[in-house]
Order: C-alpha cells, then structure tokens, then sequence
C-alpha cells in the first residue's frame, strides 16, 4: 500500500499519455502508426523537437501540453518532411 506522501505526490502529477492513448483520446489527431511515424521518426527531419516525456523502460508517456506543444510546432513545420 502507497504511503500517504506517495499518493499526495502521484495526484501531484499531471496525466501522461502513450502515443497509443494520446490517439484514441483524441489529443493527436491520428492512427497509432502514423502519429508514432511523425513523432519519433519525422519530427527530426523536420526540425520539430520531440518531448522528452517519461519513460517505464518500455513506453513512454507524455502530459497533454508536452503533445499539444509538439503538435503546435508540427503543424507551423508544414508538409518539410
């Protein structure tokens, strides 16, 4: 069971996505492949910094401004890649 300072300090931090559940909730506004494309592929040619999020050693997930923040940046790249 979680002390009371570790559940104070999990609802402390904001929601985090996987590319996977960013899609399905509609923050990215593509397929699972495709945004997984732009995003760890793409977004180097182009220029478009990727965010770092948090990683559990097999997925990472990302808070909603990180994607939003990213996806604003895709977007101003244009069609460069």
């Amino acid at each position: 069971m979680a002390s009371a300072t570790e559940q104070a300090e999990d609802e402390a931090l904001p929601p985090t996505y996987s590319i996977a559940e960013a899609c399905k909730l509609g923050i990215l506004p593509w397929h699972y492949d495709t945004a997984r494309k732009y995003l760890l592929q793409r977004s180097k040619t182009k220029g478009v910094p990727v965010p770092d999020g948090v990683t559990d050693g097999k997925v990472t997930y990302y808070t909603e401004p990180e994607l939003m923040s990213w996806l604003k940046a895709w977007n101003a790249a244009g069609s460069a890649a």
